[in-house]
């Protein structure tokens, strides 16, 4: 094989980039072995069947060049150029007069360093490499919830965090470990009673810290990346129906709870409980009714305006124009990472931008019906938008995965999948 390698060697090295040189070596390797084979068969010796297959290749330095133009490392402007948009508009909600604080916009444009360092550094690392380590997520993300559940620093709106100096660690950080730990393990056809067990495992977990949205977030994210996973339909199909059926059940039991039947009343009829939480619904409905097209409306004192608040805030202070961009805009970020999934053929490529699509999606959509009326009303930030380093950072690990793949999309081909590289 001397003669392959050396070969091999000599069209890599006009590739710059090292991905792209173990792809080719790969890719060049199976054809080179295919026409060695059909030489074979037409008489050759296996030495004079590999040198005829290496000539058919042509001129090691032309073919280099030419791959090396196909196989370079590709940069999606586009979402970057949303990226860096969506970012400049998040300052808007703390331009207002009620909320400019010089310490508030120091701090969010550190929240906006970090989540374009780490956009940029997902983007450079393979993520391929993610996919031996299913299990390790799946226990940092669990971690991270037994953390809080164990020795939690202080409790915030009833949801423990754990305060190391100025670093604050919440459930939603467990989110982007879980993505990955179960584009993984869907990829992979794990065990369907290991998936069951872990899963069952994270909604404990998640409802022992009382994190109702993000035990919601997770269930949405599980179900999506399981549909989109290898297992066949007629699975999907018994699964899904079993868990649909326990659900409803758990919600006869522990959703009837006077707490909840009062939530969902207030819902419906805020107008009855005007001086407890109907207020936030019937502050709502004020805020769109005298809204603006363009320009602030009159000022209404709006609660959390910068975090779980915040479209309203944008509404009431720059008008329903501003807010329909800054909405077209993240819906364009959601458009483009779904563009992505359709147009790469690595099928764990698509489970991680489907899952971290699922949880950027399910923040953005119900923000903005929960400001409308047509969603109770629950601690949920808006991407990016939102005050706070995880609705940055969140958004920010999903471009960065998106990315990633994108960076990568010319260096997939499956039938070379059982390739290790050139022999």
């Amino acid at each position: 094989m001397k003669l392959l390698d050396t070969f091999l060697q000599r069209v890599t090295s006009y590739i710059h980039a090292k991905d792209a040189r173990i792809f080719v070596a790969a890719e060049l390797t199976q054809h080179i072995k295919q026409a060695q084979q059909t030489w074979i068969k037409k008489g050759l010796t296996e030495e004079d069947a590999l040198k005829r297959a290496i000539a058919e290749m042509g001129s090691p330095a032309t073919l280099g060049e030419s791959l090396n133009k196909i196989h370079k490392p590709k940069v999606d402007w586009l979402l970057i150029g949303l990226l860096v948009t969506v970012m400049a508009l998040s300052f808007l909600p703390l331009m207002t007069q009620t909320m400019f604080s010089p310490d508030l916009l120091m701090r969010k444009l550190l929240f906006i360093v970090l989540a374009i360092v780490l956009a940029i550094s997902m983007m450079y690392l393979d993520y391929r490499k993610l996919q031996k380590y299913g299990y390790v997520f799946f226990g940092i993300g669990t971690a991270i919830l037994l953390l809080l559940y164990l020795f939690p620093t202080e409790f915030i709106h009833g949801h423990p965090v754990f305060v190391i100096s100025q670093l604050r660690i919440e459930s939603t950080m467990a989110m982007p470990f879980y993505v990955i730990a179960w584009a993984t393990l869907f990829h992979n056809r794990t065990n369907l009673f290991v998936c069951i067990s872990l899963f069952v495992t994270s909604l404990l977990l998640f409802a022992m810290n009382a994190e109702t949205v993000a035990l919601f977030m997770c269930i949405v994210l599980v179900a999506m990346l399981f549909w989109c996973s290898p297992f066949s339909k007629k699975i999907k199909l018994i699964v899904t129906g079993i868990g649909f059926a326990l659900g409803n059940v758990l919600l006869v039991f522990f959703g009837t709870t006077a707490r909840q039947i009062e939530r969902i009343t207030v819902f419906f009829n805020p107008a009855e409980y005007a001086g407890g939480n109907g207020y936030y619904y019937l502050l709502l409905q004020n805020v769109i009714l005298q809204a603006k097209w363009i320009g602030a409306s009159d000022s209404m004192a709006i609660p959390v305006q910068h975090t779980n608040f915040v479209l309203a805030s944008v509404i009431q202070s720059y008008g329903f124009v501003v807010a329909i961009v800054l909405v077209m805009i993240l819906s364009l970020c959601v458009i483009r990472l779904l563009m992505i999934v359709l147009r790469v053929r690595d099928s764990y490529a698509r489970l991680l931008i489907v899952g971290g699509v699922t949880i950027f999606w399910a923040q953005f959509v119900y923000h903005v019906g929960m400001t409308f009326g047509y969603l109770p009303i629950v601690t949920m930030p808006m991407p990016f938008i939102s005050y706070g380093l995880m609705p940055t950072m969140l958004g920010a690990f999903t471009i960065g995965l998106a990315l990633s793949v994108w960076r990568r999309k010319s260096l997939y081909v499956k039938t070379y999948d059982h390739l290790d590289g050139p022999m």
